[in-house]
Parts: C-alpha cells; structure tokens; sequence
C-alpha cells in the first residue's frame, strides 16, 4: 500500500540573514533580562543593608533624632496654639 503525500505549502519563508538577525536579537534581549535581574537583586541587597545599618544606629544612639523630647525647650511657649490666637 503506497501513501501517496501532499506536498508541503510554506507558509512563511525567512531568509538566512532574517533567521540570524531574529536569533541576535532574542539573544540581546535575554541579555538584557539578565541585567534587569542583577540590578534589582543588587538594589534590594543595598537596601536592606541601608535599613539595617539604620537599626543599628538607632540602637546604637539610643533613638531617632526626631523624636520629640520630654519635655518641651525653652521659649517653645511662643509657639503654643494660645500665642498664636487673635483676641476678638
């Protein structure tokens, strides 16, 4: 029994210089995706280094700088909400 077989019908047809030109570009954007990934890796490493340094001198000075203190400084009456009222 012979099967007979249908000719083949190309669809699309690429040249030699088109196929090298498409593998060079998937190639430059792997690479870039590669990059893409080393600098996100990298960017949340030195971030979690910069909190935790700031940890560190937190613990290390005893607490923020901004915190507001006790009690409040000297002259800070001038800024109270009565000296700022307007008597009517």
């Amino acid at each position: 029994m012979k099967i007979s077989m249908k000719p083949h019908i190309e669809i699309a047809k690429i040249s030699k210089e088109g196929f090298w030109l498409t593998a060079i570009l998937v190639a430059l954007l792997w690479c870039l995706v590669v990059m893409n990934h080393l600098i996100v890796h990298r960017a949340e490493a030195e971030s979690s280094r910069a909190l935790r340094e700031l940890r560190h001198l937190r613990l290390q000075n005893g607490g923020w700088h901004g915190e507001s203190p006790d009690r409040p400084p000297d002259g800070a009456a001038a800024f109270s909400s009565r000296a700022l009222t307007i008597p009517i």
